[in-house]
């Protein structure tokens, strides 16, 4: 929203919320109405949306207009937005983002190089599609690298350098780059990692040279674990020292900093970069630089896209205890850090707080525009289907996790869409409005594209305040509710065989009942089928034991106990590799009786089942 000198009269006699005029014309939010805005809002946070505690700022230009806090933090003092640190954790993006830009700025590279250029040997990337991945894809969220998590974290005083984390662990390409965006803690730590390489500096240390002090944000760190002078002063108080963690992609997550610090940063950005970037770099940096559907928001450096009421958005989020938003609306000069410690449940909490200042500052413009008729060739048809998010592992264990990002898409009306989410959600109705490109009543936004073959392969979610995502279609044999459901009929079997049948045979010891199976090969068989059901049924009770007996912090414990668990599996599908051809000579000989003929068949084609289906998932070692 843009108002002239000639208009300031009229919004002023109004009692519009912008009490002053800039020279350029743009409207100045009136510190007292934003006071008494956030103040309502936070007052009405009751139930289920109440938070311990929060911080808001305004940010005009390059001033910082309101800096409010709420609440106590967890040492029972007032929150300070010049003082309490709390965990800015995915919005540490946005300073690696702009330290990219710095070197690009300086001459250091360019954004379309090959990042092997600058990557060691053990780290660089291998060629597993044609076209290398650039810089441009990392800060975009294009580079098409795998979700991967394990790796990640490391007690404190056993973190890794970012030279030993992406030597142990170099990026896996999934996807060619520049296709899809999936949203990557590693790509963005790998610019880190980059820019720590160009400079020379240790990327904490770079951050604090090149970004905070210039900016005056000296409560601000990358450091792990906090300063020990700053320990005192963080929101959700210093973690016990058997939970303190080290993330080691650092540059992607580990900011901790006040909130007039994010204050300071929004208005170097909404200002020209103030004493960070020129302002040639923060419009690129701005811009849109990836985008689904040209009617789609887009992506960003650092940044991603939103629309609010007309107003073109740029933002982050961050989750890790302390939820959070960073706002920009570059064209209106405005901006602003929400930040509050809350559990996962509440992370919504920030965007009926976004909605919410959007309307009351910016109202959206009267009237609704119309769907545009269908292009040649488009139908809702073709866009039916099951989709699963493309952000998940596919080297290891974690892939399992997909099985169950999956959501259904099907024609409802005219011009519209439903969209069935993962569990027992109500479905998201969308509205077409432009070609492959709908929109949800509260925001999101849905484009679709094609494959090489013309065919529907996929589509992104974005819109409002939410981190845009990729969805890609899934085949029948691909689709994780029907293997789920294979799953659980399969080791329903398997215990029925590992569990029914012994409790049998031994209320037949106990009543000293005639013995059913007295023929060796008989028994051996049966027995086989057991030893197979039992290991099968105890992985999970051993793995289990296995964390337990870590006693140690689940970042240790958990991919141990994977560990044990996929050998223990690899065991047993080896095991049950005699059973389909025994269960012919069962047949054959007419061994047992027809049940137990018919159970021993069963569960030799239930692991039948399991063993690709295991694989598949990555849970065999």
């Amino acid at each position: 929203m843009r108002l002239t000198r000639r208009g300031a009269a009229v919004a002023l006699a109004l009692l519009s919320p912008f009490a002053a005029i800039t020279a350029q014309g743009a409207p100045v939010l009136d510190s007292a109405a934003a006071d008494a805005f956030i103040k309502q809002y936070m007052a009405g946070l009751r139930g289920s949306d109440a938070v311990p505690r929060a911080a808001f700022v305004l940010v005009h230009g390059a001033s910082i207009t309101l800096a409010k806090g709420f609440g106590k933090t967890a040492a029972n003092t007032p929150v300070d937005p010049a003082r309490t640190l709390f965990r800015a954790a995915s919005n540490s993006k946005l300073i690696t983002a702009t330290a990219v830009m710095q070197l690009a700025e300086q001459g250091r590279w360019k954004l379309d190089d090959d990042i092997n250029r600058y990557l060691p040997p053990a780290a660089r990337i291998d060629a597993t599609f044609a076209a290398p991945v650039t810089l441009h894809q990392l800060l975009t969220h294009t580079s098409g690298f795998e979700d991967r998590f394990a790796g990640g974290l490391a007690l404190q005083g056993k973190g890794l350098s970012l030279a030993e984390y992406f030597a142990r662990n170099r990026p896996r390409r999934a996807m060619p780059a520049g296709v899809e965006v999936s949203y990557s803690n590693t790509g963005i730590a790998l610019a880190g990692y980059l820019v720590e390489r160009a400079s020379g500096e240790p990327f904490a240390q770079y951050a604090k040279r090149h970004i905070f002090d210039p900016l005056g944000m000296s409560r601000s760190s990358f450091e792990q674990p906090v300063p020990a002078e700053w320990r005192a002063d963080l929101a959700g108080g210093a973690p016990t020292r058997a939970r303190d963690i080290h993330f080691n992609p650092y540059p992607a997550a580990s900011l901790v900093t006040a909130p007039i610090d994010m204050g300071r940063f929004i208005a170097a950005h909404l200002s020209g970069g103030g004493r960070v970037l020129s302002a040639a770099s923060v419009a690129d940096m701005h811009a849109t630089h990836w985008r689904a559907q040209p009617s789609a928001p887009g992506v960003a450096y650092g940044f991603f896209e939103g629309m609010l009421n007309g107003h073109r958005a740029l933002f982050h989020t961050g989750d890790s205890g302390d939820h959070s938003v960073v706002l920009l609306l570059p064209d209106d000069a405005v901006g602003f850090y929400f930040v509050y410690t809350g559990t996962d449940e509440q992370a919504s909490v920030r965007e009926h707080l976004t909605r919410a200042f959007v309307d009351r500052f910016f109202p959206a413009p009267a009237g609704v525009a119309p769907a545009p008729a269908l292009a040649a060739g488009e139908s809702h048809e073709e866009l039916a289907g099951t989709f699963r998010g493309a952000r998940y592992s596919r080297s290891n264990y974690e892939k399992v996790k997909a099985m169950f990002n999956q959501v259904r898409v099907r024609p409802d009306g005219p011009g519209a869409l439903a969209v069935q989410p993962p569990g027992d959600g109500a479905p998201v109705h969308l509205v077409r409005v432009a070609p492959l490109t709908f929109r949800g009543d509260s925001g999101e936004m849905v484009a679709f594209r094609r494959g090489a073959d013309g065919r529907i392969a996929g589509f992104t979610l974005g819109g409002s305040i939410w981190d845009p995502s990729s969805w890609d279609r899934v085949g029948a044999l691909e689709n994780g509710t029907l293997h789920f459901r294979l799953a659980l009929i399969a080791i329903l079997i398997v215990a029925a065989r590992g569990l029914v049948w012994p409790v049998v045979a031994l209320i037949r010891r106990v009543s000293r009942a005639t013995p059913r199976l007295s023929n060796p090969r008989e028994r051996r068989w049966w027995r086989w089928s057991g030893l197979v059901a039992a290991l099968l049924l105890l992985t999970p009770i051993i793995a289990l034991a296995t964390a337990f007996l870590s006693f140690t912090h689940p970042v240790v414990a958990v991919p141990r106990a994977m560990g044990v668990a996929g050998a223990l599996l690899i065991v047993a599908m080896i095991a049950g590799l005699p059973l389909l051809p025994a269960a012919a000579i069962v047949w054959r000989d007419r061994m047992w009786t027809p049940a137990r003929r018919v159970h021993f068949t069963l569960v030799a084609l239930a692991m039948l089942v399991l063993a690709p289906m295991l694989a598949y998932w990555r849970l065999l070692g």
